[in-house]
């Protein structure tokens, strides 16, 4: 039996990851408050947009593919081949970004034109496309010594580095905007991206890994099975940030601004679920491909389903809050400086809605590393191929009918068809999930969330101070959704409890 501290590990990345992550969305609000929802900041964001694609799209392809590979390699291959393994997909995906950077480059503004005709600043969104281009060659190699030291265990050195790019950028946009006016933001990434490299590439030399030496150096026949597997995986993930290109390019229909008003709201959501993600899925991928290679099929399914039901604690209180506080929640991050009321008002509207897709998102994320980690990538590239269709069609069709409010609906909708979906995979592959165990457990959370609100919302109305508002409803907020849980016999939060009184190395994911 796999001897394991996920919990206590958790715990420790968690807080690193929160902070990173705390610093990433505050870089994010104040390039809101200082430039405000405009046809500026809606062209920064547009040309942010196009270049995360791809950032995303090389990230999945890194991290599903080298992660497991790598995992095994250190298990059965001399260092000799890892070397050998590394520097291949090193150079290959230097290359891929170089090549990419260059026609992204030339055609920048064709980019502009063809996919955001309606967009009221597209010259100025080229111009910043063109500055951006060249910066995927380092964010590609950052992620590539970012796989390596996670598979290694390794995972301070990167929040570190990313905590510190963060701040970087938010000292650019502080000193410069009056001068630089939007391209002080572009200036801040790359002097952030220089510093993340560095500080990986420090960690990784550290483990004494030879590589990197020529990096243009490729051995195909070392790397050909993985680029094979590789192909579905690309496809999903271009077809995953899709998803965000389409709400990108459905806000671009309205009036100007609506891209960072909707954009905000959507990356509230998104950092919400990214801490989660980020903590569950840098510690579980690795745990999930290295069970599977021990074909420890009971270990993988236990730790699937304590993994999605810590998921559902987490996230269906945290939903409710959202939907009693979005206003203050807005208002508190980016109302100041050049947002509106006015924008605080539309952002958390979107807000609400799109907080429905927290614990949707959060659920698929795990399932789908999990399918990745059995070789399942076909699966999830079909399921993908539905979720986008879904979402575009159901964002064109809702647009028309409930205008803006229509982008949020659909995204959600979409989602829980995505969820269902791959629910329906996994649970054909493992007969023996156990589903129902699950849906009486989430309908016990549920049922603790709506007494959590209704308390919350009948204490709203005797206080009329903002701040102690939502100081108490979040403390009494707490305190419900613990009892109820504590009432309905929830064995997760006995575990938690246990674990938290004793100190001992009991954890959430222990079988």
């Amino acid at each position: 039996m796999m001897k394991n501290n996920i919990f206590k590990t958790g715990a420790l990345l968690a807080i690193l990851v929160t902070l990173t992550k705390v610093t990433g969305f505050f870089r994010e609000t104040i390039i809101v408050s200082t430039y405000g929802a405009s046809s500026t900041t809606d062209a920064y964001f547009v040309a942010f947009s196009i270049i995360n694609i791809l950032f995303m799209t090389f990230g999945a392809a890194i991290g599903t593919i080298i992660i497991p590979s790598y995992t095994r390699l250190k298990s059965e291959a001399n260092k000799k081949e890892i070397s050998r393994y590394l520097q291949s997909f090193m150079g290959f995906f230097f290359l891929i970004s170089i090549v990419v950077s260059l026609l992204g480059m030339t055609y920048s503004q064709d980019i502009v034109n063809t996919f955001f005709p309606d967009l009221e600043n597209g010259e100025l969104t080229a111009q910043l496309l063109q500055i951006l281009f060249p910066t995927l060659f380092l964010m590609t190699l950052n992620l590539f010594y970012s796989s390596i030291l996670n598979v290694n265990k390794i995972f301070l050195p990167v929040n570190v580095a990313l905590f510190f790019g963060n701040i970087i950028v938010i000292i650019s946009i502080l000193l410069l905007t009056n001068k630089l006016s939007i391209y002080a933001i572009l200036l801040g990434q790359i002097l952030s991206l220089l510093l993340q490299y560095v500080l990986l590439f420090i960690t990784v030399k550290r483990l004494k890994i030879e590589f990197g030496k020529n990096v243009l150096k490729i051995n195909f026949k070392v790397i050909k099975s993985d680029l094979r597997e590789m192909l579905p995986i690309v496809f999903v993930a271009l077809i995953l940030q899709g998803n965000m290109f389409i709400e990108r390019y459905l806000a671009s229909t309205l009036a100007a601004g609506s891209i960072t008003k909707i954009g905000l709201a959507f990356r509230i959501t998104d950092f919400l679920i990214s801490i989660l993600i980020t903590v569950f899925g840098t510690i579980l991928y690795p745990n999930f491909a290295e069970l599977f290679v021990k074909k420890d099929s009971i270990g993988l399914v236990t730790m699937v389903k304590k993994s999605l039901r810590i998921i559902i604690l987490i996230t269906f209180p945290l939903v409710g809050g959202l939907f009693l506080y979005s206003y203050h929640a807005v208002d508190l991050l980016v109302g100041y400086g050049n947002f509106t009321e006015e924008d605080v008002n539309y952002t958390s509207e979107m807000l609400m809605f799109y907080s429905l897709a927290i614990p949707l998102l959060s659920l698929s994320s795990i399932l789908m590393r999990f399918l990745y980690a059995i070789k399942k990538s076909k699966s999830i590239l079909y399921i993908q191929l539905i979720y986008t269709v879904g979402n575009i069609s159901l964002g064109l069709f809702l647009l028309y009918y409930l205008e803006d409010i229509g982008i949020p609906i659909a995204f959600v909708v979409a989602s829980f068809i995505n969820l269902f979906l791959l629910t329906f995979v996994v649970i054909k592959k493992f007969p023996d999930m156990n589903i129902r165990y699950t849906l009486v457990f989430l309908f016990k959370v549920f049922i603790s969330t709506m007494i959590m609100m209704s308390i919350v919302n009948s204490i709203n109305f005797l206080i009329k101070e903002i701040f102690f508002e939502l100081i108490i409803g979040i403390l009494v907020g707490f305190i419900t959704y613990i009892l109820c849980l504590v009432i309905f016999k929830i064995n997760e939060t006995k575990i938690v409890i246990k674990y938290i009184k004793e100190k001992s190395n009991y954890g959430v994911f222990t079988k």
